[in-house]
């Protein structure tokens, strides 16, 4: 099952997509059965996946979905002790009748719903009321587990810019900087980094090319 991106706020039901696909290193990614009884007989089919997506444009899109956790609408997880490298989406139905939170790390993927089984409305958003439960369960489910962060595949390259401006570091002047990933290829170029300051009123040129600044994956 797909739901278009137009419409983040259309109600779906958790068991509706056909299926789960997950991967975060090499080889093929695995699908994950419907049912286990007794760990070992499954009930239904084993469902048959086509790779839609590289590598690389599926850990673009995770590096964004990092973002939520780390400054965006699900930063309540940080807040609430949960620091390993993760990355999700909160999400809250028109009117707010339902509340979401769907997130992983590179070995645990799990979802939480909030809401009635009726047509009431929760009043709630995903990330007040799906979020908490989200955290509670991973940091259980995680215990006793090394954390480890999301592996750049092939393909990406990631680039160092300040995440008040969206521009390159300025400089020596240090300030709050973040990796972003972009395909290979594609990365934002400025015409002069050094240029520009985070008050400059002239907005840099910016196109795609050749990164022109070296940056350390490892800084993150």
């Amino acid at each position: 099952t797909v739901v278009p991106a137009s419409m983040p706020a259309a109600e779906v039901m958790a068991m509706e997509p056909d299926g789960i696909l997950f991967s975060n290193g090499p080889g093929d990614p695995s699908a994950v059965p419907y049912a286990v009884e007794n760990a070992k007989a499954i009930l239904g089919e084993v469902p048959v996946f086509t790779r839609v997506v590289t590598p690389a444009e599926a850990f673009v899109v995770t590096n964004m979905l990092q973002g939520v956790l780390d400054a965006g609408t699900a930063r309540a997880a940080r807040r609430l002790g949960f620091d390993r490298p993760a990355a999700g989406k909160t999400g809250t139905t028109n009117e707010y009748r339902d509340a979401w939170f769907i997130g992983f790390t590179p070995d645990l993927l799990a979802g939480t719903w909030v809401g009635f089984d009726g047509d009431q409305r929760l009043e709630l958003s995903g990330g007040r009321a799906a979020l908490p439960i989200w955290v509670d369960f991973m940091t259980r489910a995680t215990e006793g587990v090394p954390a480890r962060g999301f592996v750049a595949p092939a393909g990406v390259t990631l680039v160092e810019v300040d995440r008040d401006t969206g521009r390159p570091p300025v400089g020596d002047e240090g300030g709050d900087t973040v990796l972003e990933a972009f395909l290979a290829g594609e990365e934002p170029v400025w015409s002069n980094p050094l240029a520009v300051s985070a008050s400059a009123a002239v907005e840099p040129t910016l196109h795609t090319g050749p990164v022109s600044f070296a940056v350390s994956p490892s800084s993150r």
